[in-house]
């Protein structure tokens, strides 16, 4: 399972503490996600912990209809996961540091 990595002055642990909430509202809202694929974002992290940017370093998505809702449209399901994802970790919040970081999360949805 791929994980998150970083660069810059946030450490190992506050990338943790910081994804921790987003990530679990973003599967929560997703689940189950109708898509497979790789999509790996970059968040680009200021020294007062806000994430200033997202940018989407790969992205693999194609809809899965067999995980589609009931009464969803497959038309829908890929930009749904995708804003869902900008939303969550463009709102994560981490500790305040000495610096900017990069943070890219990767998911891998099968």
């Amino acid at each position: 399972e791929p994980a998150p990595f970083s660069e810059g002055a946030l450490t190992e642990e506050e990338v943790g503490e910081g994804l921790a909430a987003p990530l679990e509202a973003l599967y929560a809202e997703i689940s189950p996600p109708a898509v497979t694929g790789l999509l790996a974002v970059r968040l680009e992290v200021g020294a007062d912990g806000t994430v200033a940017a997202l940018r989407h370093l790969a992205d693999t998505l194609v809809v899965d209809p067999s995980q589609l809702q009931r009464g969803a449209e497959a038309d829908d399901a890929r930009p749904a996961v995708l804003n869902a994802v900008e939303t969550h970790l463009g709102g994560a919040r981490f500790a305040p540091s000495g610096g900017n970081s990069s943070v890219t999360v990767p998911f891998l949805f099968d």
